[in-house]
């Protein structure tokens, strides 16, 4: 069974008829209702007319918008947040802004009412109460520091010790102004934002990503970069930030989405640099590069349809609702047939990605497959439902369309990776030569996995992509059973 087989979701036709570049269209139909229509939207009025661009583009956002307010259960102890890692590939002056900005736009009205509201109404206020807490702390500090008698200063330490709790608490709400989201920002930044948000949650959004990758490689830091911390952020774990001077920002669960759209270039270097695979950062993310280009209309082109911006706004508006509950998220439950359509594809992937399966080798990808099968599940059920949906079970229309989602982006994710995949079993295959030249050509499989770490499946796995290099034969000896054996076809220099 090939690899195309076994994760290619059903049919889907070419983004472009004919072109042998163009990559199987986004799966509309599993974006429901308001959703759906708005990404088709977005798909007929940009540059490059992507339906990859516009579908992706319209996930994220509804990922960011939901937040941390929203959740359902796994199996056993686990539970799972609707917060996404999706990137984009794309080149300048295809339309990825033009389908960033419209598909963002509800949200990012949503965040600008929200801090106009906060700088207007509540700021004043607590800079007026945090100006009095601060004088009136300093009073009292100097009072028990003057009182000699032991009873009266600890009443008047008493009395500080209060008095600065309130300090800090009316500094930590000036420190929470509303923010759904963050750009360039170092992990030190991140955390402080995260901290004063409901549940934790914020979203990390560019449709021009190149410097992100910077920062997240440590380009401020001194003690390497900040993949660890958005892998926490991914999944919930909780995780402590120090900062010079200030005190450590703690985050208990931590909830971050991600929608970044990057240049070919940065996303090459991205996935040339084995760190950001082995911290397990790329793994994480829903990756696709559409290879679009900008296409010639004839004609003028109309705007989008009122009634399905109207519709997208209420959405959007719908799920903000959960991300301000944050705090106290709801909790859906999944239908048994759900549930179980999700736990068949997580049973697949762990076929696929273990010892002998046809992934095993891309194993840090495929492990993250299925938790974001379930990821995508709670989102496009909160898109089915709005602001209603912890009150119906995920159904199992809604699990299919999820596994179908996430098998398409996986499909896409392995042609990204492929060229990156290709070099990690031609270092293999050298490494593998060399033991055989030191063994006079000759190893049996059996001494391969004890003694030299290549298992069975992977030998076998090189010989089918370079079977013109050595070869596997079953060799007889003098008595007992056959043995499969690895042996030399041709010199190590000629690989």
């Amino acid at each position: 069974m090939s690899t195309s087989d076994w994760i290619a979701p059903p049919g889907v036709g070419l983004d472009k008829a004919g072109d042998e570049d163009a990559i199987p269209n986004f799966p509309m139909h599993c974006l429901p209702g308001a959703a759906g229509a708005m990404a088709e939207e977005i798909a007929r009025v940009t540059t490059s007319q992507s339906n990859v661009l516009a579908g992706a583009s319209v996930l994220g956002f509804l990922s960011a918008a939901v937040g941390a307010g929203f959740e359902i259960g796994t199996g056993a102890e686990r539970v799972t947040k609707p917060n996404l890692f999706v990137m984009i590939i794309a080149q300048s002056g295809t339309g990825k802004g033009e389908a960033f900005k419209l598909a963002g736009k509800p949200f990012e009205d949503a965040e600008a009412r929200e801090i106009e509201r906060f700088e207007m109404l509540i700021r004043p206020g607590l800079i007026s109460e945090l100006s009095v807490a601060e004088k009136r702390a300093k009073r009292l500090c100097t009072r028990a520091a003057q009182n000699s008698d032991l009873h009266l200063r600890n009443s008047a330490m008493e009395e500080y010790k209060k008095a600065e709790e309130e300090r800090v608490a009316l500094q930590r709400k000036l420190e929470s102004a509303p923010r759904y989201k963050v750009g360039d920002v170092t992990k030190e930044a991140l955390a402080m934002v995260m901290q004063g948000q409901p549940g934790e949650a914020v979203a990390s959004l560019s449709s021009e990503a190149r410097g992100i990758f910077s920062i997240v490689k440590g380009r401020y830091g001194k003690e390497g970069g900040d993949e660890d911390f958005y892998c926490s952020a991914y999944s919930g774990d909780s995780l402590a930030v120090d900062r010079v001077g200030r005190p450590r920002v703690v985050l208990r669960k931590p909830c971050l989405s991600v929608l970044w759209m990057v240049q070919p270039d940065a996303a090459r270097r991205a996935f040339g640099d084995e760190t950001l695979t082995e911290s397990g950062l790329l793994p994480r993310f829903l990756i696709v590069d559409p290879k679009v280009e900008p296409k010639e209309r004839q004609g003028e082109v109309s705007g989008i349809s009122k009634d399905v911006m109207d519709g997208w706004n209420s959405l959007v508006g719908d799920l903000l609702i959960y991300r301000r509950g944050g705090e106290e998220p709801m909790r859906a439950t999944a239908s048994a047939e759900a549930a179980a359509i999700l736990q068949e594809y997580e049973n697949e992937c762990i076929r696929a990605r273990r010892r002998g399966g046809a992934l095993h080798d891309m194993a840090p990808y495929v492990a993250r497959w299925s938790e974001n099968a379930w990821k995508v599940a709670l989102v496009l059920h909160a898109a089915r439902h709005g602001g209603l949906a912890h009150s119906f079970p995920l159904a199992a229309e809604t699990a299919r369309d999820a596994v179908e989602l996430v098998k398409w982006f996986s499909e896409r994710q392995l042609e990204v990776l492929s060229a990156g995949r290709t070099e990690m079993l031609r270092k293999r295959l050298v490494a593998l030569l060399a033991v055989l030249t030191e063994n006079a050509g000759e190893v049996s499989l059996r001494e391969l996995r004890r003694s030299h770490a290549f298992d069975e499946s992977e030998v076998r796995r090189l010989y089918e992509r370079f079977g013109q290099s050595f070869q596997i034969v079953e060799k007889r000896g003098t008595g007992g059973r056959p043995s499969m054996v690895a042996t030399t076809k041709r010199p190590l220099e000629d690989v």
